[in-house]
């Protein structure tokens, strides 16, 4: 009877060698994949995330300038005559949309800054100058008031429309 021939004989198993060989060769590319994946999910998120930062930074001006506006309405028609802590809370609403806007990088835009500028003067130079000035009755509490609401209006469509320079509409083909 012949002698068995074994594989141990010949050295290597070339079969098992290639199955390692396509094991790892399919592990490198399931890992390859994962990575990827990770790191682009992690870009996707952190960019939703300065999206988010960023409007909320736009609602919280919005919301200030509404709360102003109803503050300096409640200053300048208030029966009592002018009272100084009103005059006081208006500049300091004031002070505080100023700070959030300048405060926030992707907002110093000459468009922004020159909206600002002019709400700032609407309110605190033309509305309500100080706490002893004399207030605006009839036609120029009237121009005073639309002024400060179209100055308002005016900043907040600036930094929307800084927002949509940042994240313009992806418009889908069919």
């Amino acid at each position: 009877m012949p002698a068995a021939t074994t594989n141990a004989a010949s050295g290597i198993d070339w079969w098992e060698v290639a199955k390692v060989a396509i094991q790892v060769i399919g592990y490198v590319v399931t890992w390859t994949f994962v990575i990827r994946g990770w790191k682009e999910s992690r870009t996707q998120n952190a960019d939703r995330d300065e999206r988010k930062e960023i409007r909320d930074q736009i609602n919280g001006v919005a919301s200030a300038l509404r709360n102003v506006e109803a503050d300096i309405v409640s200053y300048l028609t208030s029966t009592e005559g002018a009272l100084s802590a009103s005059y006081w809370t208006v500049f300091f609403g004031v002070k505080q949309i100023n700070a959030s806007v300048v405060a926030c990088a992707p907002f110093k835009t000459p468009e922004i800054q020159r909206t600002l500028i002019a709400y700032r003067q609407a309110v605190t130079d033309k509305a309500a100058s100080g706490p002893t000035a004399t207030l605006p009755t009839g036609d120029r509490l009237n121009a005073a008031l639309r002024g400060v609401s179209s100055a308002g209006v005016g900043l907040v469509m600036a930094l929307e429309n800084r927002y949509r320079e940042m994240y313009p509409f992806k418009v889908v083909e069919k």
